[in-house]
């Protein structure tokens, strides 16, 4: 048996009889990957992408493809996409426009044929060109593993660890027929400028360059599960979410080795540059200060980095809430309005409560307002709610934040998340109560 095919079934065998999907452009890459299914009895289907970018040769190898999967007799699915109107569209380079498209055509086809896994053909040149791409546009150190060949999102790559002189060889020795795409030759495209530019030039210093950097991979790959580890020891022990926002503990952290870089893995997903990562590190941490990104802004308070989405900033109309609405969405937090019958017994819980028939609807729900005011439950005379936020240390950026509801005559009621109008308490008397509480979001999870 030969190397490629003993690489090959290594790879797959945990497959062996599942339904696999293959990602065949037409490629001696693909080309090899279904001879490789072929040979060895693996169930597959072959599905393929016209991006109609070279107009006939484009034509030409969906027909390929389709006459290899009758050769195979295999399912074969295809799609055409206008890559370029799309990239336009949406500010995408063209192969990153290609991609996305892809994937989202062979995640469809997934779930609605039943494949338990999608096959690319990547290679260990690919994981190089990769590599070198990232490291030219700047990377951290999950741009350094190249394409992975573990299992990520539904995908395996059998040929992850296998150069491309080993494929031609195979291909060459079994008498394939493949498609050339001579867009690969054209090296304004910046991957291809570093395939048929950068490597030949590294090589004439490594000749063994794909095998040292296959070496050098794998203790990269190690290397970065031992940094993710340590990631999620720091988020696990200094990261806190509630009500929508992240409480990063940067102070108490900030010393441990690479500080900065775990910080920077944390905060990335919102958007945060590391070059203002390393602004917001070095600067003597001042309540207050706070740095934006497209749609979330971090605030310094006391030690931490809070994150809040934008969104909660905006200026937003007051909110008519009617007496029958049980849940209400705004500025970006949820709230779950319920009225209900107190019986005997009953204690307060988390949230605030209010009794039922001191309220006059449609209620109103805004952002407080200078001026504003209202009796704090406990007190028997008024307090501005500009003054009852400092009193209970409220850091800025939630002050700005800070939600109030109305009665119908324009009375605060309660300042959410804090505290109800003594008026509206809850007495003895009180037979039926009114429940606010914040529902948690979901979204923007750090994972």
């Amino acid at each position: 048996m030969d190397t490629l095919s003993s690489i090959f079934l290594q790879k797959i065998t945990p497959y062996k009889k599942k339904k696999i999907l293959l990602a065949v452009s037409g490629g001696i890459d693909s080309v090899v990957l279904c001879h490789l299914f072929a040979k060895y009895q693996q169930c597959f289907s072959i599905a393929h992408v016209n991006y109609m970018l070279r107009g006939s040769s484009s034509e030409e190898d969906v027909h390929f493809v389709e006459q290899l999967a009758k050769v195979y007799a295999v399912n074969f699915y295809n799609k055409n996409y206008n890559v370029q109107a799309y990239a336009s569209t949406h500010a995408l380079s063209i192969q990153m426009a290609a991609r996305k498209l892809r994937y989202q055509w062979f995640s469809s086809l997934l779930k609605s044929h039943c494949y338990t896994k999608i096959a690319t053909a990547h290679h260990l040149n690919d994981s190089l060109e990769t590599v070198l791409f990232n490291l030219a546009k700047g990377t951290g150190i999950a741009g350094l593993h190249g394409i992975v060949d573990h299992v990520s999102h539904h995908i395996i790559r059998p040929l992850s660890s296998v150069s491309r002189k080993t494929i031609d060889h195979y291909a060459q020795k079994n008498q394939l027929q493949w498609r050339e795409d001579s867009s690969n030759k054209k090296t304004h495209y910046q991957r291809n400028f570093i395939r048929h530019q950068v490597i030949p030039s590294l090589k004439k210093i490594n000749p063994s360059l794909e095998s040292t950097f296959q070496h050098t991979l794998a203790r990269l790959q190690d290397v970065e599960k031992i940094f993710q580890q340590k990631v999620g020891e720091v988020k696990k022990k200094y990261v806190k979410k509630k009500g929508g926002r992240y409480y990063i503990h940067w102070q108490s952290f900030q010393e441990m080795p690479g500080a900065l870089t775990i910080a920077y893995e944390i905060v990335k997903v919102f958007g945060f540059s590391y070059k203002q990562l390393k602004n917001i590190g070095k600067r003597v941490p001042q309540t207050g200060r706070h740095w934006t990104s497209v749609a979330h802004t971090l605030w310094i308070d006391r030690g931490f980095w809070v994150i809040i989405p934008s969104i909660f900033f905006q200026s937003t109309s007051p909110l008519s809430i009617t007496e029958q609405q049980t849940k209400i969405q705004y500025a970006d937090q949820t709230w779950s309005f319920q009225q209900q019958h107190r019986i005997a017994g009953w204690r307060p819980s988390a949230g605030l409560w209010l009794d039922f028939s001191l309220l006059v609807f449609p209620l109103s729900l805004r952002s407080w307002k200078p001026g504003d005011y209202f009796y704090p439950l406990g007190m028997y005379q008024k307090k501005k709610i500009s003054d009852f936020l400092i009193d209970q240390k409220v850091g800025l950026y939630e002050k700005k934040n800070t939600l109030v509801l109305l009665n119908r005559e324009n009375h605060i009621i309660a300042v959410l998340n804090h505290r109800i109008d003594h008026r509206y308490r809850i007495t003895d008397n009180t037979q039926y109560i009114y429940h606010i509480q914040a529902i948690e979001s979901t979204s923007m999870l750090i994972s």
